[in-house]
Formats: structure tokens, C-alpha cells, sequence
């Protein structure tokens, strides 16, 4: 497998990249709209930029906190088996 092609026909990380950048295209519209009136976000691009550039960065935060979590977890779970084999070698 790659970025751009599955051999189990699951969708790419190319796939599923652009999927999440036109939901987050979608929802700068939807919530600059709504904040501002009807064509706001279309007559300022910019800010539909600005917006999107936030929700990705919020993305990336919150996947790197959870691949921390899952991190701290496995490497507990490493520490509990190296204290186990510590006891074990002691007893001898």
C-alpha cells in the first residue's frame, strides 16, 4: 500500500485527505455564512482559508495527543512485562 492506492480497496491516505479537507471546505462556508451573512465566505476567501488552516491544525493536535495516550499505554504495558521478567530472574 501508498498514499495513493489500496490493494484492498479501503480508501487511500490520499482518499481520505481530500475528503476531510471538503468537509472542512464545506464547514468554513456553512459557519462563516452563518456568522456573517449569506456570501460572506464566498466574497472572503481568505477567511475560508484561515479557517480551514484552524480546523487542520486542530486535526493535527488531536491526533498526535492520542497517538501520545496510545503511546504512554504501550510503554506501560512494556514496562509491566520488563518488571515481570525482573521478578521471574530473581526468583532464580
Amino acid at each position: 500500500m501508498n498514499d495513493f492506492h489500496t490493494s484492498d480497496g479501503t480508501p487511500s491516505l490520499y482518499e481520505l485527505t481530500e475528503d476531510q479537507a471538503t468537509g472542512y471546505l464545506k464547514a468554513a462556508i456553512w459557519a462563516i455564512d452563518g456568522q456573517f451573512g449569506k456570501g460572506f465566505a464566498k466574497e472572503n476567501p481568505a477567511l475560508i482559508g484561515t479557517f480551514m488552516q484552524t480546523c487542520a491544525q486542530d486535526f493535527h493536535t488531536r491526533t498526535m495527543r492520542i497517538a501520545a495516550q496510545d503511546l504512554r499505554i504501550a510503554l506501560g504495558a512494556l514496562n509491566d512485562v520488563a518488571m515481570a521478567i525482573e521478578a521471574f530472574a530473581a526468583k532464580g
